[in-house]
């Protein structure tokens, strides 16, 4: 349940985080830990944003880093400041004393270079990806319709969501960012050497992307996450790019049907 922020600074606080993982395209807990790399356990991340007690410095880090930097590709230095100014902040009006300002401790993590935070999240991806039941929402897209061509039989596929930057997303020009799609095998053949493909031409003011990005092995019934990176434009305006399934030769799985886009909005 989101806490009520009128109701005190520990609530207020885990309210803004609240914001933060909505931002992010509401992941799970499990999704934060398994994917995005936050180094703390499911219940301590949910209890940050419960609102009944203040995390430690170190589960919000874990918190903010996973979504605000990794998610949607924040400056990792930028929001270590804001969210730490925000926790002493939160901490002082709790114990009814004066603001301490301490300075932000750096993490043991390589020193960064330009498209770091994409890295990080696709390594992540490629390393630790996340294939679970497909029993555990409903689709957004439920399938391909019987009639419509596939390139193997009994073959089939649907989304259950955007894992992150929803349609009409704002992101900001000249930024990095990472989208996932949540996928589920709803037909009888187990998904091998598979990948999303880029369908719409690089332009010279769009967003670029690899050509392709890989699918991990998904058996019938399973859902799988896949992530594509993305270098936003310094140019504003909007972005739109779509993805669909095909093999290592290029050959469409579903060549009639259902694709994936990214959408943002650049301003």
């Amino acid at each position: 349940m989101r806490p009520d922020p009128t109701s005190g600074p520990v609530a207020e606080f885990a309210d803004e985080l609240w914001q933060l993982k909505l931002r992010a395209g509401d992941p799970s807990y499990d999704t934060i830990r398994t994917v995005y790399g936050a180094a703390a356990s499911k219940s301590s991340l949910a209890a940050a944003a419960r609102g009944q007690h203040l995390p430690s410095r170190d589960t919000t880090w874990e918190y903010v880093r996973a979504l605000a930097v990794t998610a949607l590709g924040e400056d990792e230095d930028a929001a270590r400041a804001e969210w730490f100014e925000k926790w002493e902040k939160a901490r002082a009006r709790i114990e009814g004393g004066p603001l301490v300002q301490r300075s932000a401790p750096k993490p043991d993590r390589p020193v960064k270079m330009r498209g770091s935070t994409v890295a990080i999240a696709v390594v992540l991806l490629l390393l630790a990806v996340l294939v679970t039941s497909a029993e555990q929402g409903p689709l957004v897209a439920t399938g391909v319709p019987a009639h419509l061509a596939r390139l193997v039989p009994g073959d089939n596929v649907g989304m259950r969501r955007m894992v992150n930057y929803p349609n009409g997303a704002v992101v900001h020009p000249g930024t990095d960012i990472v989208k996932i799609w949540e996928l589920v095998n709803a037909g009888s053949a187990t998904w091998t050497d598979r990948y999303l493909a880029r369908i719409d031409p690089v332009r010279p003011d769009g967003c670029t992307s690899p050509e392709r990005v890989p699918i991990a092995m998904t058996r019938p019934g399973q859902a799988v996450l896949v992530a594509a990176p993305f270098h936003v434009p310094e140019q504003l305006g909007q972005c739109v790019v779509r993805w669909k399934m095909v093999d290592a030769r290029g050959r469409q799985f579903f060549p009639e049907s259902l694709y994936v886009q990214l959408h943002v909005i650049i301003a």
